[in-house]
């Protein structure tokens, strides 16, 4: 892999342009950071670069880096050409069959250890990427703060959300970095004795997960939980670090619940794609576990409580809305245990995620007129998508249930001890988190009291579960709640789509199936029947 920062000499059409050089075993590839905006123009250059003949192997980094220089008509330096010809360069395996970076319409043949550590790796590049675009984009409001102090308020309010987005990022590519540094000692190591140390920060502060533990013991949970992951622990210790970090940040407001999942992974994936198409909303919005008010669901946290007493929390009207939470990260009174279950997820499998996509999917998509694919065929793309990006897809068969649907050993990874959870970090505000959140014991059975004194004031610490009422304009709504989503492994989070089995890619490839098929957006609104809480 080459990394490669071109200055235009002229700079009236664009003055800095950062690629990357990417060598598989089949051909060399030319990527552009995935958060630059670049002259159409210039990007035209970069597919036209890409499609030419090329070398597999290091080789092909030379003629990959001549054509790019062609293109965008620069000479090529003669430094830069000594170096080509004279280093060594390190190869990154084939993506497992996904040529070069793209890779988006192939059919990903099972992967190895190697391919898996190659797109973490790319991963961890990506991170480097946004880190370069975060410091251009500072630099370039300092400038103007010197040029305009009129705007200086303004201007200094972008700058110090920027800086905190880059102490954000600069920490995760450091354990990601950290993490495939150990995955790749751990392949070299040929006495099996090799010992992850496990790396934890905290900072002093209130939060609801750290009230009745000290930050010393806190720090030996963590590392307790991890301590059979593996090099990957790295990075899954700095998703709870920043769980942590965000409670802390929000305390005063919110009251936080954590929602982990496994198999409801692809559906919420869908949830958020249409939601995007609706309302407008980033690619990183996280995963929706709702976004429809179905009928025959229960609006109203009493109906909630009243039906989780007779049945508990397994009916359809319940499930409709309800979602299952616990009240910390070291919450060890919970069904699902956050430490516990962002190793391998968790996922209820009583019931057919396949069925709960189709009848999504025929609501909100164009699947009964004259050639239109029906929602079984849409439903059907969407889980091939998630298969390839090693989503656990086994309770998407037809009849219903885990292990029903025949799938690669490498997609069903919530069934192995490789840390595949997800994990949703949910912050609803205080002067309205009694109408969507109560405390419960096992199945939703309720606590008598109200959920902020239960996460707060009851008892040492906040150890158990609750339940919530996951109302979709209300939680769409960040000015009434804010949620954050985890993932155990870099890929799984990254957000570039020319990284293979990216989250970016997940999204891109899910857009490009849904886009064509949904309806228009005011017919999706009017069935959503997202009307006011009960």
């Amino acid at each position: 892999m080459l990394e490669l920062v071109v200055h235009h000499a002229v700079g009236d059409v664009w003055d800095r342009l950062a690629a990357m050089v990417v060598a598989t075993t089949t051909r060399g590839r030319i990527v552009l950071k995935g958060a630059q905006v670049v002259p159409e123009a210039v990007a035209r250059a970069i597919e036209e670069a890409n499609v030419r003949p090329s070398v597999p192997g290091p080789g092909s980094l030379r003629p990959s880096v001549q054509a790019l220089c062609e293109v965008l008509q620069l000479k090529l330096p003669g430094r830069l050409k000594d170096f080509l010809e004279n280093t060594e360069v390190s190869v990154l395996p084939s993506a497992a069959g996904w040529d070069g970076v793209d890779g988006m319409d192939d059919e990903a043949p099972e992967a190895g250890p190697s391919g898996d550590l190659a797109r973490q790796m790319l991963a961890v590049e990506a991170l480097k990427m946004q880190l370069g675009f975060i410091d251009a984009q500072i630099c370039h409001l300092e400038r103007r703060l010197l040029l305009a102090p009129c705007l200086e308020e303004s201007l200094h309010s972008e700058i110090k959300s920027l800086r905190r987005t880059q102490f954000l990022v600069e920490g995760e590519r450091e354990a990601a970095e950290t993490a495939v540094q150990s995955a790749l000692f751990e392949v070299a190591d040929t006495t099996g004795q090799q010992v992850t140390q496990i790396g934890v920060r905290i900072r002093q502060g209130a939060s609801q997960s750290l009230r009745g533990h000290s930050i010393g013991a806190a720090v030996a949970l963590i590392r307790g939980a991890l301590a059979q992951s593996g090099p990957w622990a790295h990075y899954a210790a700095f998703q709870f670090s920043t769980m942590l970090q965000r409670e802390q940040e929000l305390h005063q407001d919110f009251v936080c619940f954590y929602h982990s999942y496994s198999f409801a992974s692809l559906l919420y994936e869908v949830h958020a794609e249409v939601a995007r198409q609706i309302f407008d909303l980033p690619d990183s919005c996280p995963p929706l576990p709702r976004l429809s008010v179905p009928e025959g669901a229960l609006t109203d946290l009493k109906s909630l409580q009243n039906i989780a007493l007779l049945s508990q929390d397994h009916s359809a009207g319940f499930r409709a809305l309800g979602l299952s939470t616990s009240c910390s990260i070291f919450a060890s009174g919970s069904e699902a245990p956050p430490l516990s279950c962002f190793m391998s997820g968790y996922s209820c499998t009583d019931l057919s995620f396949h069925s709960l996509l189709v009848m999504f999917l025929k609501q909100y998509c164009q699947c009964a007129g004259k050639g239109s694919k029906s929602a079984k065929t849409i439903a059907d793309e969407l889980v091939e998508i998630a298969e390839r990006h090693k989503l656990p897809t086994s309770a998407y068969g037809e009849s219903g249930g885990a292990g029903k649907r025949k799938v690669r050993k490498s997609a069903a990874l919530a069934a192995t001890s490789e840390l595949s959870g997800y994990m949703l970090q949910i912050f609803v505000r205080r002067d309205i988190v009694e109408t969507f959140a109560y405390p419960s014991h096992a199945m939703g059975v309720p606590i008598p009291g109200g959920i902020a004194d239960y996460t707060m004031v009851s008892g040492s610490k906040a150890d158990g579960q609750a339940r919530v009422l996951f109302h979709p304009p209300t939680f769409l709504d960040s000015s009434k709640v804010q949620m954050f989503h985890y993932c155990a492994r870099p890929l799984q989070s990254c957000m570039s789509a020319t990284v293979p089995e990216s989250r970016g890619s997940l999204i891109k490839q899910l857009r490009r199936v849904l886009r064509p098929v949904l309806k228009r957006r005011g017919e999706i609104c009017s069935s959503l029947q997202l009307g006011p809480a009960a």
